[in-house]
């Protein structure tokens, strides 16, 4: 299972949009078209869609544990990486 997903596991989401949230993460494909020819289609294994509104939120569920993982000193990395994503979604966090 993704680890995105076991945390929503661990902090008790309802199981129902877990569901939701797996089907939007798994089984994605890709293509690039360039002047009017496309590329093979590729799965895509890693990575939320860019420019979805779920994409802000797992990344912060994803990153939420991370001060339990580094020194002190580098906590403030965290910070940053908060206060960016609140910039970017123009929402308090």
């Amino acid at each position: 299972m993704l680890p995105t997903l076991l945390k929503l596991k661990y902090y008790g989401i309802n199981p129902t949009v877990t569901k939701c949230i797996f089907a939007f993460l798994c089984d994605r494909t890709q293509e690039v078209l360039v002047e009017g020819k496309s590329s093979t289609t590729t799965a895509v294994t890693l990575g939320v869609l860019q420019g979805s509104v779920l994409g802000p939120l797992l990344f912060l569920l994803y990153i939420e544990d991370l001060p339990n993982y580094v020194s002190d000193g580098s906590t403030a990395l965290c910070g940053l990486c908060c206060d960016l994503l609140q910039h970017s979604v123009g929402e308090r966090l």
